[in-house]
């Protein structure tokens, strides 16, 4: 669909190239506080807390008094990255705190402008069939604190999910505002890398055959790798959608820092996540003439530095256990815990068994006889919501390509692929225990812009059409 048919309402902007500039000066500047603010908050968890709770505050007071709705949607988009380095020292938040934030910052711009809310169709649809098993688990349960805690923990990735498609599908995002929330949920990342670092540095560490919680910063590889796999996929698309020589200097050497510190968690889901989507985002921009030669020539860059530098040297710090750890095909118990949810579908195949009740079950399948919660999110939307979760998945696939059919540029169409690839990835081994997957998937849905895209160049150089049903937000107004 046509830029001009597109019924979406553009957030204001008013950066111009100089201002462009020095917003990315101040985002290195603001990235690289995240160092220190790391060992602080790695000192005394009450500053990450503090950071957390000032975070959402933040949001709220732009809500209230900016002008500009874009600067709610950066902050949601930082509290998407900065979501493991507030786990990983301690901060006092509940556990779903960032995705349940995100719901509150973009659903109370949605309830703003809910007179004129376009495309909620599929968004609900999805929200609707996943509540359709609540009452199992209610009954099960009660209203205890194990059956609200497993619902909250099964659905506020699927809720925030629906938001944020509803959220992002209303609205129009130029490419400076693109590369702001690229940064956005990047810098955090800084301060998890940090931390990583540093216990590589400071601690003897033994490498073995399974993921490395010291390497990790002493927290759960799976997520540490995952946010570092984000944070490195997010700066390799910065540095090819940058034309300062420094800002692509600074990005890639960002990329190989977060792919480095990922490999040795030697937690194989995130790096292999964020290596398939830059691959899946490069040869979508290899048919853009403009962007072939950068994208060509940053993949030989890091494939050259890469594999003649820094892989040897992860090889030679492990004793070789990254090499093997990346060649060994064992899914850690993913693949026996989706052939038990399956089971638990195949005996209650309507409605499932509601949400958090599959791990019980399981366990009773399980020689151990241990609950584990849910890695593979397809597999849990059979078990826990039978036909109805089938349904969603069908909604999230076609969500996905509506967006991706709808993309007016081939830069439009190589991030919307790798934003959708990375949350799918990340539902396969880490089901939605990050709110960046819902986000990522939410921020898809948005139309972009690209200024250099052979398309708009075409669009924009021809008198704008009016179009019934096309609603712009204009520079200083939310519609209401």
């Amino acid at each position: 669909m046509l830029a001009d048919s597109y019924r979406a309402r553009a957030i204001p902007s008013r950066i111009d190239s100089k201002l462009e500039q020095a917003t990315s000066w101040f985002l290195i500047g603001f990235a690289l506080l995240h160092i220190p603010l790391a060992f602080l908050m790695r000192g005394d968890n009450t500053i990450a807390t503090v950071h957390a709770f000032g975070t959402l505050i933040m949001g709220l007071l732009f809500i209230v008094k900016s002008k500009n709705p874009v600067q709610v949607v950066y902050v949601a988009a930082y509290m998407a990255g900065a979501e493991v380095l507030w786990r990983m020292n301690k901060a006092a938040i509940p556990w779903e705190f960032v995705k349940y934030s995100i719901v509150l910052l973009l659903g109370l711009l949605l309830i703003r402008s809910a007179r004129s809310l376009r495309g909620f169709g599929l968004p609900l649809i999805y929200m609707m069939l996943l509540a359709l098993s609540v009452p199992l688990t209610l009954e099960e349960l009660g209203f205890s604190q194990a059956a609200l805690g497993g619902l909250s923990f099964n659905l506020s990735g699927p809720l925030c999910l629906a938001v944020a498609a509803l959220f992002f599908r209303q609205h129009i995002l130029q490419e400076s505002e693109i590369r702001t929330i690229l940064w956005m949920t990047a810098i955090p990342v800084i301060g998890v890398a940090t931390i990583a670092l540093n216990s590589v540095l400071t601690i003897e560490i033994y490498f073995g055959l399974g993921s490395n919680v010291a390497a990790s910063g002493g927290y759960g590889p799976n997520q540490v790798s995952s946010t570092l796999g984000l944070g490195a996929l997010f700066c390799l698309v910065l540095a090819i959608f940058t034309k300062e020589k420094f800002f692509i200097f600074i990005t890639l050497t960002l990329t190989l820092w977060f792919l480095s510190q990922a490999a040795l968690t030697l937690s194989r889901g995130g790096l292999f996540a964020s290596v398939l989507c830059m691959i899946i985002v490069g040869l979508h921009l290899l048919r853009d003439p403009k962007k072939r030669n950068i994208a060509l020539g940053i993949a030989a860059t890091l494939l050259f530095i890469g594999g003649y530098f820094i892989v040897p040297e992860l090889d030679s710090f492990t004793y070789g256990a990254v090499d093997k750890r990346m060649q060994d095909v064992n899914t850690t118990h993913r693949a026996d815990i989706v052939l038990q949810d399956l089971e638990v579908w195949a005996e209650n195949p309507w409605v499932g068994a509601g949400p958090g009740m599959s791990a019980g079950l399981r366990a009773k399948k399980d020689w151990t006889g241990r609950k584990y919660a849910a890695h593979t999110e397809f597999s849990r939307l059979l078990s826990e919501h039978g036909v109805a979760g089938l349904g969603a998945m069908i909604i999230l696939v076609a969500m996905g390509w509506k967006a991706y059919a709808r993309s007016t540029s081939l830069q439009q169409q190589a991030l919307v692929a790798g934003l959708l690839a990375w949350s799918f990835a990340e539902m396969t081994h880490s089901a939605m225990r990050l709110g960046a997957v819902s986000f990522l998937f939410g921020l898809a849905m948005a139309h972009m812009k690209f200024s250099d895209s052979p398309t708009e160049a075409a669009r924009t150089s021809q008198p704008e059409k009016k179009t019934s049903g096309v609603n712009r937000l204009r520079p200083g107004r939310i519609p209401v």
